[in-house]
């Protein structure tokens, strides 16, 4: 018996041989895996990564068209706003000179009356064609004032005692400075909305 035969047989064999050689396997399977799993682990990373940055581009590209369509909707309801503020403004002004005309004042040129009519139209008909772009209590202060106008305008003698001067000039302002409000409160919409961006 050789050295070798006597070693192995005392140390049990080919037992001893197969412990070594799964020794030996397992590491070297394990250093494999290992290093597969370090490639899939960068693999996925990368693979995150792009999806990642992709979708951040499309939230940014949302918010953006979000802030456009805000933009646009706050911008057409300024305008409404402001159109209806100016007609009655003007329609206020022209009940006034139809008042002081008739207390004898020379005033302008047609009739106030008829510009105070006019004018009162084209409110009533912008109001009603665009009341969905007002909040409802400045869609409601509107309404009455267009109420208490209407009445005024159709009362066949404006003189300077009756309905024409303090409750309809009352509710004018009263619609005047609901728009204004609601004017402003667009404004610092508008404000905090480029102030997150």
């Amino acid at each position: 018996m050789s050295f070798w035969q006597m070693y192995l047989s005392a140390l049990g064999g080919t037992a001893s041989l197969l412990v070594l050689l799964g020794f030996f396997g397992r590491s070297i399977v394990g250093f494999w895996l290992s290093k597969d799993l370090e490639s899939h682990k960068a693999k996925l990373k990368a693979e995150t990564d792009i999806e990642l940055a992709r979708l951040e581009s499309k939230l940014a590209q949302s918010a953006t068209q979000r802030q456009i369509v805000f933009s646009k909707l706050h911008e057409k309801r300024a305008e409404l706003v402001s159109d209806l503020y100016a007609l009655f403004s003007s329609t206020l002004l022209h009940m006034r000179n139809a008042q002081l005309q008739r207390l004898g004042v020379d005033v302008e040129k047609p009739e106030p009356i008829e510009l105070a009519y006019s004018t009162f139209s084209n409110a009533y008909e912008a109001f009603e064609k665009n009341k969905i772009w007002f909040s409802p209590d400045t869609a409601d202060i509107v309404d009455q004032a267009l109420v208490q106008v209407a009445n005024s305008l159709t009362t066949p003698d404006l003189g300077p005692g009756d309905s024409i001067g303090k409750e309809t000039a009352d509710r004018l302002n009263t619609a005047l400075r609901a728009l204004e409000s609601e004017f402003r409160a667009l404004i610092d919409d508008l404000q905090s909305e480029v102030g997150k961006s």
